[in-house]
């Protein structure tokens, strides 16, 4: 071997090519190194802002107000020992759940609060099975406190169960207070293992290459490089544009979201109507469809839950117009009648969908409008495709139909008055409005609706509790019923007492 270095030395033409050939090795072997690191730094960059926007979207999806009050309920560490302890937590785990495996990672997503006595991190909730409910995170980056408001990615960093990538971003309530973190983690030898395995491969195929067909292959290489550079970058743009328009309009929806829960009655509003109530409001989407609206008098009170055409913005568009109609209804008469409520909110939607090219015909909306008399101990409902379960002290129960026929709708019905339909009630009776969205939840072992008959007798079974049992009571009951399937619409239910 050394003999035929020595005469190719000698050679200068093969000493030349030899040269060349030594120059062809090294600059390949720079070349790979360098091609290592910058995709290493590419993958690492990509990766932690996908687990930014996990994080962020995570986030979004879970309900600041409903954290912090899982943490009022539960203040001790294992208060909450197994997912469904809480119907909040498990609501909450489903979720990051959701999220997680969307994303297929293989690492849980959770939550966490900052307990300032402590000078520490807690864990609240998480994707996985396990509940370390206000355990301390005792090893964490100093960016999760400095940048606590903000959310952010975090470099490469050891904890006590090992070396992590991570990102989190805020949570937040309704006051826009930061009141919690999500923050998605991989462990950083997986993401490691993932690029040096894929890596190993490119680099044996490339050298093979390299050592075989040195000469040919280099200028056809370097054509290909600049292909595929040409080609990522106009990837990484189109990739930045799309993230860029996923966020404003992912922005845009959870900002709507924020102005419909504004717009729907307080909880101080409804308890000065009412001396007990819950309500139960989990949108298909981000925003929903359905609507409950108060309005005060002196001696009366309005209430009404309604179901408006579609789910998501174009539901969330008629429910708002169906909130200012009533608003505008009730503030241009004297304690109008229930039935004259809905007569004039039927005439408007229709004046202004059937101008509309780009509505159908059967827009509009299913309404249940209760007038409460206190004083009295009277009530008046007129309903719109829907109807109201009384539920008096001593159990008996009455469901009380509205017409067959919506709000809106144009020509599709042969429509009449609206009835009004009178009860008098005696203190401590409860009454359930609601939409269909609970009683046609598919589920169960045969993937069925729930139906209405089911959810009466799930109503009567729970009455008795305090009013956040039975919300929680009917959260459990529809999670249990759907399982891992989807919601196919949105879900609202009232319950009032009637004093």
């Amino acid at each position: 071997m050394s003999l035929l270095i020595q005469r190719i030395i000698q050679n200068k033409s093969t000493r030349i090519l030899f040269i060349f050939y030594l120059m062809i090795i090294l600059l390949s072997a720079f070349f790979l190194t360098f091609t290592y690191y910058s995709q290493l730094n590419q993958v690492e960059k990509q990766r932690t802002q996908l687990l930014l926007a996990i994080a962020s979207g995570a986030a979004a999806a879970i309900d600041g107000d409903d954290h912090q009050a899982l943490i009022e309920r539960h203040p001790l560490i294992d208060d909450v020992r197994k997912l469904r302890d809480d119907s909040t937590y498990f609501e909450m785990h489903n979720v990051l759940y959701d999220f997680q495996h969307i994303n297929k990672l293989h690492s849980s997503i959770y939550t966490l609060v900052y307990d300032s006595t402590m000078l520490c991190f807690r864990y609240v909730v998480r994707s996985d099975s396990k509940v370390y409910y206000l355990h301390n995170y005792k090893v964490f980056p100093d960016d999760l406190r400095t940048h606590f408001n903000e959310g952010g990615v975090l470099e490469p960093y050891m904890t006590e169960n090992g070396y992590w990538i991570s990102a989190f971003y805020p949570i937040r309530n309704s006051k826009g207070e930061a009141v919690g973190l999500v923050q998605a983690d991989e462990e950083f030898e997986r993401f490691i293992t993932g690029v040096n395995r894929r890596f190993q491969r490119y680099m044996i195929v490339c050298l093979i290459v390299i050592v075989v067909l040195t000469v040919s292959l280099i200028p056809l290489v370097r054509r290909m490089l600049l292909k595929d550079e040409k080609l990522f970058r106009q990837l990484q743009e189109q990739k930045s544009q799309l993230e860029r328009a996923n966020k404003d309009l992912s922005d845009s929806v959870n900002y709507a979201s924020s102005i419909q829960r504004t717009i729907f009655p307080s909880r101080e509003s409804m308890n000065h109507c009412f001396s007990d109530h819950f309500v139960l409001n989990l949108p298909k989407d981000i925003v929903s469809g359905d609507f409950y609206w108060l309005h005060r008098e002196p001696d009366c009170c309005y209430l009404a839950v309604s179901d408006c055409t579609g789910h998501g913005v174009p539901g969330a568009m008629m429910s708002m117009m169906g909130i200012t109609l009533l608003n505008g209804i009730v503030q241009e008469k004297d304690c109008p009648s229930a039935t004259q409520v809905l007569t004039q909110l039927d005439q408007e939607v229709d004046r202004l969908l059937s101008n509309q090219k780009v509505t159908h015909h059967y827009d509009g909306m299913d309404i249940a409008l209760l007038r409460i008399e206190p004083a009295k101990k009277h009530l008046e409902f007129s309903g719109a495709m829907t109807g109201i379960l009384l539920v008096k002290p001593d159990g008996s129960h009455e469901y009380i139909k509205g017409n067959r026929f919506p709000i809106g709708g144009r020509s599709l019905y042969n429509k009449s008055e609206f009835k009004a339909i009178g009860r008098n009630y005696s203190s401590g009776s409860w009454l359930y409005l609601f939409s269909d969205g609970y009683e046609d939840q598919f589920g169960g072992e045969k993937d069925k609706k729930y139906t209405r008959k089911r959810f009466i007798r799930t109503i009567l079974e729970n009455r008795e509790l305090p009013p956040m049992d039975q919300l929680n009571a009917l959260k459990i009951n529809l999670y249990n019923w759907r399982g891992k399937g989807d919601q196919i619409d949105d879900i609202l239910v009232v319950g009032i007492r009637l004093d």
